[in-house]
């Protein structure tokens, strides 16, 4: 594959992911006490599916299949962006994948069940706090303001009186 068709693939696949969570985060904002519908979670699995073959597209195209390399290249972006050479962010990536992963197996093999308001706004702080990260380092500037300010948003709308008790 040449570079320009891999880094268009690259872009291509996490936007398409980034739009399956959108998906998710206005079904839980709607109707944050019920379970996903089948629909929703072949959203969500699709997007999961997406996001792992853009890590891998990412890797192949740009890093070569080198995790040192990935490193790197995180640690160069870490410290232009914040002037911290830290290339450790690449492991909250994979801790990210893995984790849509198992929430996505675990709706299909217990599609009924209907998942906390903790856990919820857990799982959307993680996937706000990655596609704020992510925006900030990799996306164009419009992303930059419009993306935080609509998952900020949409949380504060959602969660507001997250219960202390139960949830």
């Amino acid at each position: 594959m040449d570079q320009p068709t891999g880094e268009l693939l690259v872009r291509w696949t996490v936007r398409l992911a980034v739009a399956c969570y959108v998906v998710r985060l206005l079904h839980d904002v709607r109707r944050p006490a019920t379970s996903m519908p089948r629909w929703l979670l072949g959203v969500w699995t699709a997007g999961c599916g997406l996001m792992m073959v853009h890590v891998l597209l990412a890797f192949g195209v740009y890093h070569h299949w080198s995790h040192a390399e990935a490193y790197a290249s995180t640690a160069r972006q870490t410290a232009e962006l914040t002037g911290f050479d830290w290339g450790g962010g690449i492991y909250f990536n994979y801790v990210f994948v893995v984790f849509w992963l198992v929430d996505a197996v675990l709706n299909w093999l217990v599609p009924q069940r209907v998942t906390s308001s903790r856990y919820r706004l857990v799982l959307h702080i993680v996937f706000a706090f990655m596609m704020f990260n992510a925006t900030f380092v990799f996306g164009p500037i419009v992303w930059k303001l419009v993306v935080p300010l609509v998952v900020v948003v949409a949380l504060s709308r959602s969660y507001k009186s997250v219960p202390v008790g139960r949830g």
